[in-house]
């Protein structure tokens, strides 16, 4: 398989052990020993979390970016269309699509020929499927079927991609959530398409919540997943889910242990993005896991 394709301004290097290809971190991101941040921007990882165990990429000279006669400031965000979303970061400039959607090639089984098509009055291209057919939908897990009417999938929700008879599919693991709480996304990389090619792949992800709610505070019996009493509606930007979800999320009551997801399953949710609707892959979380490591991704 090939190494994995990172987004456009962002550096592939190797890791801090020394063993495997990753996409620098950029500006702001969290970093560590292993995950550097990228050197070739005059980015440094400013160890100042956990007793130095993490720590932030910062630029040891900002510098400013020009573009077409325009000079930003380091760190600041622009817009050269609207679909591709740019920052400043250290002189250089780093780009990411605003249509994400455009990326995921609807599977094979329940749309033929997929073409992406413009829409009038819209930005991003959406996939039409001149010879769509749709399939039964598969039996839903427990945790999601126990909703009831919280949840509303289409007929022809896709709960495991379909693998291609002519295609050998190869799909790398998910990243880490961008984020330890809060809405934030993770990637892969997938040929499991009418093209068999490789492309990224984004998932939203969900570790818990920023604000804790009650029942994961001191004094109750601390667990590796707990499970929200409030069913709400998913945030992501100036987007909000069109259905309302009861979720579970990693504790963080084990204070030596590192609390990431073990169990997972990708759903498909329906956003309304101020009167455009999108749909997006989002990670459900089955059940989490409590380990002993060196570094932690998921630590607050």
């Amino acid at each position: 398989m090939e190494q994995n394709r990172c987004k456009g301004g962002v550096t592939l290097i190797r890791d801090g052990c020394d063993c495997c290809y990753i996409c620098a971190r950029q500006q702001g991101d969290l970093c560590d020993i292993k995950e550097k941040c990228d050197s070739a921007k005059g980015l440094y990882c400013d160890m100042k979390i956990d007793g130095g165990k993490y720590g932030i990429c910062r630029a040891k000279a900002a510098k400013m970016c020009e573009l077409d006669g325009i000079k930003y400031k380091d760190g600041e965000e622009f817009k050269i269309n609207c679909s591709r979303l740019c920052s400043c970061q250290n002189g250089q400039i780093a780009c990411s699509s605003e249509c994400p959607q455009e990326d995921r090639m609807p599977s094979s089984v329940h749309c033929k020929d997929p073409q992406l098509v413009h829409i009038e009055g819209r930005c991003c291209r959406e996939w039409a499927c001149p010879h769509s057919h749709s399939m039964p939908p598969q039996e839903m897990d427990g945790g999601l079927a126990g909703l009831g009417t919280h949840l509303n999938f289409p007929s022809d929700w896709p709960q495991v991609p379909p693998k291609r008879r002519d295609c050998e599919v190869h799909e790398s693991d998910w990243s880490p959530c961008s984020v330890t709480c809060g809405m934030g996304v993770s990637i892969r990389q997938s040929n499991n398409n009418t093209d068999c090619k490789p492309v990224n792949e984004q998932r939203l992800c969900l570790i818990r919540p920023c604000v804790q709610e009650e029942d994961n505070k001191a004094g109750v019996e601390c667990k590796s997943t707990w499970k929200s009493d409030k069913v709400k509606a998913l945030k992501w930007g100036n987007c909000t889910s069109m259905t309302n979800f009861k979720l579970k999320y990693c504790s963080t009551c084990k204070k030596h242990k590192c609390c990431g997801p073990g169990k997972t399953k990708d759903v498909f949710v329906d956003f309304d993005c101020e009167g455009k609707r999108i749909t997006e892959r989002f990670m459900w979380i089955r059940n989490c896991e409590c380990v002993r490591q060196r570094t932690c991704p998921y630590r607050l």
